[in-house]
């Protein structure tokens, strides 16, 4: 089903870059939805058409509405704007399920080494390339371990953190378990994130490590991922890039060996975690619940609330939640908004999938969403309109949403008792 966004605005930046909204913008959107769909009066006005009729800003659009029975089960009704109308880069967004399958492979390992906790040294060894930087975040004391990873990949969407569960999972298996559990359908993850020099063979290889507890240690060797990936048909975007020297190159820049993620297999992720009883034990993540526990908990903190980041004034609340905000990028998120979610953004691609809900009100939902901003049609030069368009649309999006969810009678109220929040 097609959801008709109606979505207005009055921050400045948008209003210099979308002037002002035609009749016709109206009528060409409307033309693009189900009139009986009774979401569509969630945007009335025009402001943002122009960006949802562009087709060069390739938004895609999941937003899925969670009904609760009487006995707290949740019922999804999930609506659409474009939704795999383009290949987009996935960027960070990789992470979140990469996490989840780290967490399910080390209670794998567990049931060999029951000695071994998240917390315990994880040490990822030198093989066939060398890791970038051992280091956490030069504020932090802590120990290099799985839970920290998992924590930084959440927090403020550490590279070198993620890459580490990549080192630890490795391709076969992080995608074996997601397509094995239904969660992806075309998807696949295949490389490294934010570090150069590792070609499409060389992400086949993963280091050794070692996870270190008091009474035992785990040691895994070098690997190689043997499942060939490649995106069908062949996937070019722009009309140039910034090659490795800088140099401009008047061709279109080729994806072809990079990630891929879809909209629905994101939300599909989140959701076995969020809700894993909604779905066949055969599909749910194989984690215990302190895993749950421990998941919950991380996805829910901020940077003000892992102390060696609250000291850092390059992170604040809306970091990495872009569905989120109504005073700028800075915005403070109350203690009754609670946001499980990964976001992405590289090569002028901004995506996030989130589950928000406020604990005051009862208000849930899924909502998942990625968009171009590469004027120039350039990749790789760094010139992208990250701050000018795509994270302003994305926050009134996501506000627009909740907005509306805020208000919409609900038969019974959920219980978030399982998430341990005030």
């Amino acid at each position: 089903m097609k959801l008709l966004f109606f979505i207005c605005s009055s921050w400045l930046i948008l209003s210099m870059e979308l002037s002002t909204c035609e009749k016709n913008d109206l009528n060409d959107v409307q033309n693009n939805s189900v009139q009986s769909n009774p979401v569509h009066e969630i945007f009335r006005d025009c402001t943002m058409t122009k960006i949802l009729n562009n087709p060069d800003y390739e938004i895609q659009i999941r937003y899925t509405q969670i009904d609760r029975d009487q006995n707290n089960q949740p019922k999804f009704t999930t609506h659409s704007w474009n939704e795999h109308a383009n290949y987009f880069y996935p960027a960070s967004s990789v992470k979140m399920p990469v996490a989840f399958a780290a967490l399910q492979k080390f209670g794998e390992v567990k049931k060999t080494f029951p000695c071994l906790s998240i917390y315990d040294p994880f040490i990822v060894g030198v093989g066939q390339k060398p890791q970038a930087g051992d280091t956490l975040h030069p504020y932090t004391k802590q120990k290099q371990s799985l839970a920290e990873h998992i924590r930084l990949v959440f927090a403020v969407s550490d590279n070198n953190a993620y890459n580490r569960l990549f080192e630890f999972t490795g391709q076969d298996y992080i995608n074996t378990i997601h397509r094995d559990k239904n969660i992806f359908s075309n998807s696949h993850i295949i490389h490294r994130v934010g570090i150069g020099g590792f070609s499409y063979t060389d992400n086949q290889f993963t280091n050794p490590l070692s996870i270190h507890g008091q009474n035992c240690t785990y040691e895994q060797a070098a690997n190689r991922s043997i499942t060939p990936f490649t995106i069908k048909p062949k996937s070019f975007k722009g009309i140039g890039y910034a090659n490795a020297q800088n140099k401009i190159v008047n061709e279109p820049f080729d994806f072809t060996q990079k990630n891929y993620l879809s909209l629905i297999d994101l939300e599909a992720s989140l959701m076995r975690v969020v809700f894993p009883n909604a779905f066949p034990k055969e599909h749910q993540y194989n984690l215990s619940k302190e895993d749950y526990d421990f998941l919950y908990k991380t996805m829910d903190e901020l940077p003000r609330d892992i102390p060696y980041l609250a000291r850092d004034t390059n992170y604040y609340d809306t970091y990495v939640k872009f569905f989120y905000g109504d005073k700028g990028k800075k915005t403070t998120i109350p203690k009754n908004i609670h946001i499980f979610n990964k976001v992405g953004f590289a090569y002028g691609t901004l995506t996030d999938c989130s589950y928000i809900f406020d604990s005051n009100t009862g208000t849930e939902f899924f909502l998942t969403a990625t968009m171009l901003v590469n004027k120039n049609k350039i990749f790789n030069d760094g010139k992208y309109e990250y701050d000018e368009v795509g994270i302003p649309f994305l926050a009134k999006l996501g506000m627009k949403v909740l907005e509306y969810e805020q208000k919409r009678k609900k038969t019974y109220k959920p219980d978030f008792s399982i998430f341990n929040v005030d």
